[in-house]
């Protein structure tokens, strides 16, 4: 505590520059969480000159955890749809084996918050009824449990574990549906990026989803843990090719809105606003 009061009255004496921070989401949920880490995370806050959030939802969060000082600006997290855009190659599903079958995807860090045991048991009761394959791409904590879940499922070998990939559009490209049942998102720029992709997102209506996700649109929003509901709703989109084609084009209209140009020049507008400041 003497070190951050140090810390703190040094920075007061400091004019020579100005310092933004940007909040994602692990710093204020995760790293914020953390007793031992609060009043850094809180010291961090107030002694920026501007702060940003990529939600309202993260920005909701902040002040209810920390009652800052500063206030905070909303703006979304960003996509280079130049990059992430379907493509017609079709290489991947040679690749990877798959033929004919609907194609689920989940990209994440498998941290406990992303319920990756939900996303299997999803996914088993969809392969009761029609034939498809799931994609884990990433790696973390929870991964064991979900290769544990599979193995008892009997679904081994409709289930792939991908691990830490750099280069997933060509995965996003070839994918009917992505899962992302988690209980808290600060954004959820996984699911952004696979909407550039086209790709349909069956989502909770948690942290930063309901910003950019319009259910019945894009894709669907669920309660957390509503595991039938999202098995009912990937069915209806997987069955319903009209429908699909429908929320994939809406995906990538939507993904647009959030492209990188136009969100750097929001970030660059507000940097010049805050050099401005006395």
């Amino acid at each position: 505590m003497l070190a951050l009061q140090i810390l703190g009255e040094k920075c007061a004496e400091s004019k020579c520059f100005k310092l933004a921070t940007t909040l994602h989401g692990t710093d204020i949920t995760v790293v914020g969480a953390d007793r031992g880490m609060q009043d850094v995370v809180r010291l961090a806050i107030n002694k920026s000159d501007g702060v940003t959030a990529v939600s309202n939802y993260l920005k909701d969060e902040t002040v209810r955890m920390f009652n800052p000082k500063k206030e905070i600006t909303v703006i979304p997290n960003f996509v280079d749809t130049s990059l992430f855009f379907r493509s017609p190659k079709q290489d991947m599903r040679e690749q990877l084996d798959i033929r004919d079958e609907k194609i689920i995807i989940h990209i994440s860090n498998f941290r406990p918050v992303k319920c990756i045991g939900d996303i299997v048991r999803i996914f088993y009761a969809l392969s009761q009824r029609t034939n498809a394959t799931l994609l884990l791409v990433g790696d973390g904590p929870e991964r064991s449990e979900a290769e544990t879940l599979v193995r008892q499922f009997g679904i081994v070998d409709r289930v792939r574990f991908l691990g830490k990939l750099v280069d997933i559009v060509p995965l996003l490209s070839i994918a009917d549906i992505m899962l992302m049942p988690s209980n808290a998102e600060s954004f959820g720029l996984a699911a952004l990026e696979a909407m550039a992709c086209g790709v349909p997102v069956v989502a909770t209506k948690a942290g930063g989803f309901p910003e950019f996700i319009v259910s019945g649109e894009h894709g669907y929003l669920l309660a957390p843990g509503d595991v039938e509901g999202m098995t009912e709703k990937a069915l209806f989109l997987l069955s319903d090719h009209d429908h699909w084609v429908e929320c994939s084009e809406a995906c990538v209209r939507q993904a647009k809105r959030y492209e990188t140009s136009l969100l750097v020049e929001q970030y660059e507008m507000y940097y010049t606003r805050l050099l401005a400041e006395v």
